[in-house]
């Protein structure tokens, strides 16, 4: 999922993750694991780990087993190390971040319980210079209060990556996915009327077992009504052990890459229309490093990402200075949009304080 966003990875020991908390009954394993931070101004915090959900393609819960959640004083604390550390972009991970659910001490002999919208606002409240991001959401968990939570706190980063899956009721329900196509499109209306700015990105699978053509359409359609800035269209294959598994994989191979190729040409069409907004906009940037070209890049708070040109951060520019500019926030002004990105000049150093 982090690649999938665009994310820098952060490394975890490998070693029996699931230990202590397939049962669902510890906190051991994964979550007591200390992480090793590949970048020096992004990183992971886990927030818990597992799944309940059991969508019938998808071998987590099996894998990680139920889900459980870090207290929010424990997520809130490492936050404030990181950002004391100089971390720029704090993103809080889980399987389903917005069923998280923990407990708050209040005094030596009262808890309160704190959900996802209150532990974003918890993390926001910190002092420092950061953005705050989050995967992955699940739509029948996406409430009114997370998407206030998102609109109200101004360090939350303007993004929503919102797994859609299908735009087919039938398919959505052999899925065993618990929401409608109608109750996903009125989370859309929902984050838009409330975050006009937010851009939104999705999961979707092609080829699902049985998925007919007129049932491909209407996951066409709903890419054609919502507009994804982004989508990551995988054609199905089988997990072993899922439930899905069991069921005849239908859909021809060459049908699913013609559907994927379908889908991504409508996503390119929708995903530059978004993006023509930016023209002649100032953006905020995080930057990231330079490509293999020697061009500067980094990515804007609605994840999208950014070519920077400026004679200050030309390939001659002097290693030292360079590299004091990664995991900075800048300003810059967009003058071309493309499909998956956009490219601007670099106005000034530096937004925040």
């Amino acid at each position: 999922m982090a690649e999938k966003l665009g994310l820098k990875e952060t490394k975890f020991p490998i070693g029996n993750l699931v230990s202590g908390v397939s049962s669902g009954g510890s906190l051991g394993g994964y979550l007591n694991i200390a992480p090793k931070h590949k970048s020096r101004f992004s990183a992971f915090v886990p927030i818990g780990n597992g799944c309940d959900n059991f969508c019938s393609y998808c071998v987590v819960p099996y894998a990680r087993g139920r889900e459980v959640y870090r207290p929010a004083e424990e997520i809130v604390s490492e936050v404030k190390s990181l950002v004391k550390r100089g971390y720029k972009e704090i993103i809080l991970i889980a399987q389903n971040v917005n069923s998280y659910i923990s407990k708050k001490q209040q005094n030596k002999k009262a808890t309160k319980q704190v959900n996802f919208p209150e532990l974003l606002r918890m993390v926001n409240d910190i002092e420092g210079d950061f953005w705050i991001r989050f995967a992955t959401s699940h739509p029948k968990d996406m409430s009114d209060d997370l998407i206030e939570a998102i609109a109200d706190c101004e360090k939350i980063c303007e993004h929503i990556h919102l797994p859609a899956q299908s735009g087919d009721n039938e398919v959505l329900r052999i899925m065993k996915r618990k929401y409608t196509t109608e109750h996903y499109e009125n989370l859309i209306k929902k984050i838009r009327n409330k975050i006009p700015e937010a851009s939104i990105t999705t999961d979707i699978i092609v080829g699902f077992p049985g998925e007919t053509k007129k049932q491909f359409n209407k996951t066409a359609k709903l890419f054609k009504k919502v507009k994804f800035d982004m989508a990551y269209i995988a054609r199905y294959s089988p997990r072993p052990g899922t439930a899905a598994a069991k069921l005849d994989d239908s859909v021809p191979r060459d049908e699913k890459k013609r559907r994927e190729e379908e889908l991504t040409k409508i996503l390119k069409k929708t995903a530059l229309e978004n993006n023509k907004k930016y023209i002649g906009k100032t953006v905020e940037v995080l930057i990231e490093g330079k490509n293999k070209g020697g061009e500067w890049f980094g990515k804007t708070g609605m994840n999208k990402a950014v070519k920077v040109r400026s004679k200050k951060l030309s390939p001659q520019m002097r290693d030292r200075e360079a590299r004091s500019l990664i995991g900075q926030f800048v300003r810059i002004r967009i003058k071309e949009v493309k499909d998956f990105g956009l490219e601007g000049e670099l106005e000034s150093q530096k937004v925040k304080k």
